[in-house]
């Protein structure tokens, strides 16, 4: 096991209670998608797994908590966006890790219904700021986690296969 693997079977163990039972069963969190005229919300990460790396907002499903029910609480914390400010559009990807610990991501689509233009800082230790990019035009170095997830995004929604410059993921 590398130092990466390491350090994010620290930090997901981290999210529960109770990290001797982690290893004995799947890590599921949520990542929204959210978009708004063609731009896509990304926030740069600090403190964290990816350190300066781009992503999108996202985090662990509670024991007991519905999954939509995560990532409308998982949207607030980190962005402050209300629920009645946006409509959860469809699921856009899948991400699946069966190296321990084995995590499954949903990935949503989300759509901003009203024009937001600073979103605050929920988690001002983890997160330097959230700003709106061109969908087409992915700043970089993105979060390595999402590399596989982007290229099928992207697929789906007919945008361009090519990489940000000095990307440290592959899209």
């Amino acid at each position: 096991m590398n130092k990466k693997e390491k350090q994010q079977i620290k930090y997901a163990k981290s999210l529960y209670d109770n990290g001797a039972d982690f290893l004995k069963r799947p890590y599921f969190s949520v990542s929204a998608l959210i978009t708004k005229d063609g731009l896509v919300l990304l926030g740069r990460r600090k403190n964290t797994y990816a350190s300066g790396c781009w992503h999108i907002p996202g985090g662990h499903v509670n024991p007991g908590e519905l999954i939509k029910d995560a990532l409308v609480r998982e949207i607030f914390e980190e962005t402050r966006i209300k629920r009645k400010d946006f409509k959860i559009k469809e699921l856009a990807g899948i991400r699946e890790t069966l190296k321990q610990p084995h995590h499954i991501e949903l990935i949503y689509r989300v759509e901003l219904l009203r024009n937001i233009k600073k979103i605050e800082i929920g988690e001002p230790e983890k997160c330097e700021g959230w700003k709106w990019f061109n969908i087409k035009k992915l700043p970089s170095p993105f979060i390595p986690a999402m590399a596989s997830v982007w290229k099928k995004i992207k697929k789906k929604y007919g945008l361009p296969n090519s990489r940000p410059k000095n990307c440290r993921c592959e899209l």
